[in-house]
């Protein structure tokens, strides 16, 4: 039969029949968009500093991230009971902050309204200004390296800002004291100097610090982010009286420390020790110190942990570094990692409730290459279960050689093995 338009009863049925089909896709199509089309990947975006003067952090901060994403990738990505399956990760956008704050909160405020990621991983260029951000936008933010937020976020009811590691509080405290308790150093210390970069966090930190100092007097020195020259500072702390016996110097790069220890030969002044809150191989302090003596407090070395020599050899080849960062990556993973867990434990994408598993994780203990940290939430800091370690360069020993200090602590008692006090002079 044919109509009158010139179309047979049939082809009139498969046109009828195709325009159900395209009405029908159509109205599935559109409500797939409004309600969300089945998710199969987690997005992730960063603000790393690629440049500017902590470029090396960050080149290790963005190899670490992209490790751990293609260690879940390889076993199908990260199980979200919500939604039956597993998804995959992808580090979608990663955006230079340039070692700049302001830069930093700005690429957060982009990654949330702009790209709409799902979950946000961010230099330790953040301030309180970045944690507003992700507040806003209900977008959790790991941070790679940068523990204080920690107490920031307790104290002013921040609920999506996390950061991994022991905070800078922490190493404060550990390497005051130190010094200041440890029953072998005779007499014990009266003057600390603390030099260090001009930034908030740091800031914080020392403000918070003097308060839990005990006899010990603290002088903070304030330096710019790119100090180069230390001399006006070294030759006014010659003057104190009574004298500086400990110096700490926490400043942007291990560049600058190199530099203030030169100079602190060049004006013949020597503490009874010099302490460092800025990470780096002990056989690059050899190296490049000479006769300097050298402690500090530092996170595990990986020729003490075969598990964690294991994972920077992999992640320096495999995308080409060639400095290694102790701290940072170590701090990195843990960050990263616990992310992904807490996704697993809270059984969805939802923020609120990951930051919950986040929380409840860390106060469980969390497991970094074999050794547990634990957040107490009453205190700006985590409880990292491991001797400290403090570093001595020589003289002590013949040249190129490195003297390790196992430290145990029980009760308010530090029990080194090796230590000698007081230090010498420059070059004797």
């Amino acid at each position: 039969m044919v109509l009158k338009s010139g179309i047979t009863k049939v082809q009139a049925i498969i046109i009828v029949v195709l325009i159900v089909i395209i009405a029908i896709v159509g109205v599935w199509s559109y409500f797939a968009w409004f309600s969300g089309a089945p998710k199969d990947t987690i997005i992730l975006g960063a603000s790393c500093s690629l440049t500017g003067v902590h470029r090396e952090a960050g080149a290790w901060m963005q190899a670490v991230w992209n490790y751990v994403i293609e260690e879940w990738n390889k076993k199908d990505g990260i199980y979200v009971k919500d939604l039956g399956r597993k998804l995959k990760v992808e580090l979608k956008y990663v955006l230079d902050d340039k070692s700049d704050s302001t830069t930093c909160t700005n690429n957060i405020e982009t990654l949330c309204s702009v790209y709409d990621v799902d979950f946000v991983l961010c230099s330790s260029m953040a301030t309180e200004a970045t944690m507003k951000v992700v507040e806003r936008y209900n977008k959790i933010m790991v941070i790679g390296c940068h523990g204080p937020f920690f107490a920031f976020a307790k104290e002013k009811g921040y609920k999506y800002t996390f950061a991994f590691g022991v905070t800078p509080y922490g190493f404060l405290e550990g390497m005051i004291s130190f010094f200041r308790d440890n029953p072998h150093l005779n007499p014990p210390p009266k003057v600390l100097a603390i030099w260090h970069i001009d930034e908030e966090t740091r800031n914080a930190a020392v403000e918070w610090i003097k308060g839990r100092s005990g006899r010990l007097t603290i002088i903070n020195e304030k330096f710019p982010s790119e100090v180069t020259d230390f001399s006006t500072a070294i030759i006014k702390a010659k003057e104190v009286s009574p004298p500086i016996d400990v110096l700490i110097l926490w400043l942007g790069d291990w560049s600058q420390v190199v530099t203030c220890f030169r100079q602190l030969q060049e004006y013949n002044w020597c503490p009874k020790a010099v302490g460092s809150l800025y990470n780096t191989a002990p056989s690059i302090m050899t190296e490049t110190l000479g006769p300097a003596c050298y402690y500090r407090f530092y996170t595990p070395q990986p020729s003490e942990n075969p598990e964690l020599l294991a994972f920077y050899e992999t992640v320096m080849e495999r995308y080409n570094l060639a400095t290694l960062q102790v701290g940072i990556p170590f701090n990195t993973w843990g960050g990263i990692t616990t992310l992904f867990n807490a996704i697993e434990r809270a059984g969805t994408l939802n923020s609120l409730k990951v930051a919950e598993a986040y929380r409840q994780l860390l106060q469980e203990g969390v497991y970094v290459f074999g050794i547990s940290y634990t957040w107490d939430p009453n205190y700006p800091n985590f409880y990292q279960e491991l001797p400290a370690v403090a570093v001595q360069v020589p003289p002590y020993e013949k040249e190129g050689s490195t003297l390790y200090f196992k430290l145990v602590k029980s009760g308010d008692q530090w029990f080194p093995e090796n230590w000698k006090w007081p230090m010498p002079p420059w070059g004797e």
